[in-house]
């Protein structure tokens, strides 16, 4: 089985074997780990260095109904990784040092991280990455796409994003954005600074979001070439993928 590239969901629970045993597969090209809860953290990490082949990784910590959502503390070193797709769902509190070095990295989700610090200036340099998603992820209140950031971004989905209350969209940023999504946002009453800035953008998604927002972006998208959707999620070929 040493050949495998890719297998079912792998379920941590209890004790570290399962993913001790599949860090021998070291063909796989697609891992996605369930019930982690931080307890077996260095084991995990070391099944995933060993890797090398690996281009979609998904990690979910444990019941998250349950109350213990423990900081967990992810350190991988990934050496001209092939990683293409990265999800996590955990508590990080901070963006993990080696994510930002993955220079292969299309697709990155963000969800319950709890990140105290603005993650962009991070990401923003990252070669490839086109989709960029983060739910319950930030605990700020500003966000700041800077001038020159998120060249190759595509989608950009926000959502409940509790605290924030500004989005900051300098000249030359996102430029290849044809895809925005900001979604239960509540302290977000006005629209995102600049957003004028973003030539390419051809969707907006703004599903439940505060009424000064809704009648703002209404009033400005009248005279712009956007597709706005205020209700129900709508897909648009593949954009809503991940």
């Amino acid at each position: 089985m040493t050949m495998l590239q890719k297998i079912p969901e792998v379920r941590i629970e209890l004790d570290e074997v399962a993913i001790r045993e599949v860090g021998k597969l070291k063909q796989l090209r697609d891992l996605r780990v369930l019930c982690f809860s931080g307890d077996h953290n260095n084991v995990l990490c070391s099944s995933i260095e060993e890797m090398k082949h690996l281009q979609a990784l998904r990690i979910k910590t444990f019941n998250e109904t349950s109350g213990d959502r423990r900081i967990v503390d992810l350190n991988i070193t990934l050496r001209n990784s092939k990683l293409q797709k990265l999800f996590l769902d955990m508590k990080l509190e901070r963006l993990p040092n080696w994510i930002p070095q993955l220079r292969n990295l299309e697709r990155l989700t963000l969800r319950k991280s709890d990140l105290t610090n603005d993650p962009l200036e991070s990401l923003e340099d990252m070669p490839c990455l086109s989709v960029l998603s983060l739910t319950y992820a930030y605990e700020g209140k500003i966000l700041h796409f800077r001038a020159g950031g998120f060249q190759k971004l595509r989608k950009l989905n926000l959502s409940n994003l509790g605290k924030l209350n500004s989005i900051c969209i300098d000249d030359t940023a996102l430029p290849s954005l044809e895809y925005f999504e900001l979604t239960c946002l509540d302290k977000l009453k006005s629209v995102p600074v600049d957003i004028q800035h973003l030539k390419k953008l051809k969707f907006l998604d703004v599903p439940c979001m505060p009424t000064e927002f809704v009648e703002e972006i209404d009033r400005i998208g009248k005279n712009k070439h956007w597709t706005i959707n205020y209700g129900l999620y709508v897909i648009y070929g593949t954009y809503l993928a991940f």
